[in-house]
Order: structure tokens, then sequence, then C-alpha cells
């Protein structure tokens, strides 16, 4: 089954801290993982999140420089409350900001900017986006299945 789009939740804390970023193919579909972790004294949680349809250019925020990524179709997502820096600047996250696997599906995974606790990711894509997203606990992780066509 297929999420329509855009979709969205607002289910989540104030701040969750990105600590993993993950990608992989399996049997019929792609998968991007996104693995967060609260700050001390906030309970675990998954920020609210918008996935929506991006058209060209492709867009840094804040500063609005195009930029490139694999795929003929696109998804903006935005992680309001997600973002891989602490309240003092350090690093939760130091792995790459740029995937680009040539998968069946996913072919690219970008990361559009960090900036005021709001993390926005491009992800580019083969064919017509049909996804399914997935909360998980434990630890906190936001899933994205792109189904292969």
């Amino acid at each position: 089954m297929c999420a329509g789009l855009p979709f969205g939740s607002d289910v989540g804390g104030d701040i969750a801290n990105i600590v993993d970023v993950r990608v992989g193919t399996h049997d019929g579909y792609d998968r991007v993982v996104f693995e967060f972790e609260a700050p001390p004294g906030q309970p675990t949680a998954i920020p609210e999140h918008r996935i929506r349809e991006a058209e060209l250019p492709l867009v840094e925020t804040p500063a609005g420089t195009e930029m490139a990524l694999a795929g003929e179709h696109f998804l903006h997502l935005t992680l309001l409350g997600g973002t891989r820096l602490t309240a003092d600047f350090e690093e939760t996250y130091e792995g790459p900001l740029r995937f680009e696997p040539g998968f069946p599906q996913l072919r690219g995974l970008a990361e559009a900017g960090d900036f005021e606790a709001t993390a926005d990711w491009y992800i580019g894509l083969a064919d017509e986006p049909c996804l399914r997203v997935v909360l998980l606990t434990d630890p906190a992780r936001l899933v994205i299945d792109l189904r292969h066509t």
C-alpha cells in the first residue's frame, strides 16, 4: 500500500537528534532509515516530519543554492525538530550527508540543510513514488520504504 503524498506526522517531541542515517535494498523495496536520540531530559522521540514531492531545481536550505541529486522523481523530507546538532552545536551524526546507491528505486539521498533544528533531505527516485512510512522505537527510527516498480 502506498502512502498518499504529501505525507506527514505530528508525532514527536521538541527536538530529536539524528544519530544515524542508513540506506538499503531488499526484495521489492529500498529503505531509508533515520535514527534519533532525544537530548538529555527529553523523552526519546521521532520528530514531526513531512514528505512531499519535489520538483527541480532542488535547493539547499536556507541558502537557496541549487543542488544536484541522482533520480528522475524526487521527494522532500522535512524533519521539524530533527537535527544533527546539539544545543551546543556539537555533531550527533558525523556520517555521510549524501548517498548515491543506485538501487532499483532509491537513486540518491542528500541533506539539503540543517538549520534552526529543522533538517531537510531530498530523496531521488528512479520512478514515481510508492512509499510506506513506519515509526519504530528502541531505538527511535523513521523508516521510509520505497517500492520497486
